[in-house]
């Protein structure tokens, strides 16, 4: 009975031997295919970012036409487009008030769209300034009380919507932008390949080590690696990055100008910084979860 026992150890024994570097290896090629992983995550959420921001036109013209960005921009506007009023002897109550804040910010997010759209020599669009001053004159006419007839000011508007038109398109670096356009559209269909690379092998890999583990909790472990490093990696590049590595030609500008483009370029850095946020809290809930096994 004794050596019955005795065999029926060492044969349990003998085959714990044999399962450990089986189990090590699976281990170690799970750490392998975690590490291409990381590598494939990373290449796709860069080039998910490129798309969603730099190649993007509604992003670009929000963040370049945010509120803090134009403030400074719209003063001066107003002033230049109240000078050449009163050249043309319009009262200055009505000067001040030819374009509202609003539209002009309106004014500068289509500019920006027009510059994605390759329409560089006329970035803005004069029919609609002068459109939104006739109107604004109209108003303030209107709220006077004084009768003055709206037709006196009919073939100024356009003079007027010229003069703003040309502020708008030299505050803007509409030429360097496109420069910055053209060169992300040209790898704008490696960006494609990135995300679509990218994202089959990390898919991949996840069925890969889904095999090898046999379980969903070690299949959670090393997925939530994966997901953690890869958000740690975007954290540490949104946190460590100054606006000046990203548009450095831009951003050196004086005035206004860099201001904004600096503005424009925290907005992307944050962007990034929100990925790896997302990707962390991925990677984290993944790894608590995988933690139960051991419960």
């Amino acid at each position: 009975m004794g050596k019955d026992k005795s065999q029926e150890m060492r044969r349990t024994q003998a085959e714990k031997m044999l399962k450990q570097p089986k189990k090590l290896r699976a281990k170690w090629i799970s750490r392998l295919f975690t590490l291409i992983m990381v590598v494939a995550l990373s290449v796709a959420t860069m080039g998910l970012l490129i798309k969603t921001t730099v190649l993007n036109a509604d992003f670009t013209s929000k963040e370049l036409a945010k509120d803090e960005n134009i403030g400074k921009l719209y003063t001066e506007a107003n002033q230049t487009l109240a000078s050449s009023a009163q050249m043309y002897r319009i009262p200055a109550s009505y000067a001040d008030s030819l374009i509202t804040k609003k539209q002009f910010r309106q004014d500068v997010e289509i500019a920006i769209k027009r510059i994605y759209d390759g329409q560089v020599t006329q970035i803005v669009d004069t029919n609609t300034l002068s459109s939104q001053i006739q109107t604004n004159v109209n108003k303030e006419i209107a709220s006077s009380g004084v009768p003055v007839d709206a037709s006196v000011f009919s073939g100024i508007v356009e003079s007027l919507a010229s003069v703003l038109s040309n502020y708008i398109s030299q505050q803007i670096p509409s030429t360097q932008l496109q420069q910055v356009y053209d060169a992300a559209s040209n790898i704008s269909g490696y960006v494609t390949l990135m995300i679509t690379a990218g994202s089959i092998i990390t898919v991949v890999m996840l069925i890969l080590v889904l095999l090898l583990q046999r379980s969903l909790f070690g299949w959670l472990h090393y997925t939530g690696l994966a997901f953690l490093i890869t958000g740690i990696i975007f954290c540490i590049i949104g946190y460590t990055s100054v606006p000046a590595e990203i548009f450095p030609s831009l951003i050196n500008q004086s005035g206004i100008l860099g201001s904004i483009v600096e503005n424009y370029a925290y907005a992307i850095l944050s962007q990034i910084v929100n990925m790896g946020i997302i990707e962390s809290v991925i990677g984290i809930v993944a790894l608590l979860v995988s933690f139960f096994r051991k419960v």
